[in-house]
């Protein structure tokens, strides 16, 4: 008796599967190819995108769907992973990377600020200057 209940619940098994199986077969159509060509074509309104989907093909198509793959096209080329530490990024290590990378960095900010006053020795009377205000 146990025999025959389970050699049913084999066979609803693979009925079901059967039907799933035939229902991907007929659905030929990719919802999300049809969107993008809609929206190739210049259709924007996801009204007017779900109802010529549906008179064309009579497939349902959801608003969120026509969203996502709206944003979508938007994000191709970006690369996924792991976001950097912030001690990874570039502009960090150049900031506090070495004491060496530091006195040249500055040293060429010194430059320009010299280049700006008119040369070292007007610079340097500035700095003076602003030595003798800040005490």
């Amino acid at each position: 008796m146990a025999k025959a209940a389970t050699k049913r619940k084999k066979k609803s098994v693979v009925k079901k599967q059967a039907k799933r199986d035939t229902a991907k077969r007929k659905r030929k159509i990719n919802r999300s190819e049809e969107i993008r060509k809609l929206l190739h074509v210049g259709m924007v309104q996801p009204a007017e995108i779900i109802a010529r989907i549906k008179a064309d093909h009579g497939i349902d198509v959801s608003p969120s769907l026509i969203s996502a793959i709206k944003s979508g096209g938007k994000k191709k080329g970006k690369k996924r992973g792991r976001r950097p530490n912030r001690n990874d990024r570039p502009a960090d290590r150049a900031n506090h990377s070495s004491p060496l990378a530091n006195s040249v960095a500055q040293l060429i900010e010194a430059g320009k600020f010299a280049d700006k006053m008119g040369g070292v020795p007007l610079a340097k009377k500035v700095l003076d200057t602003l030595a003798k205000i800040r005490g």
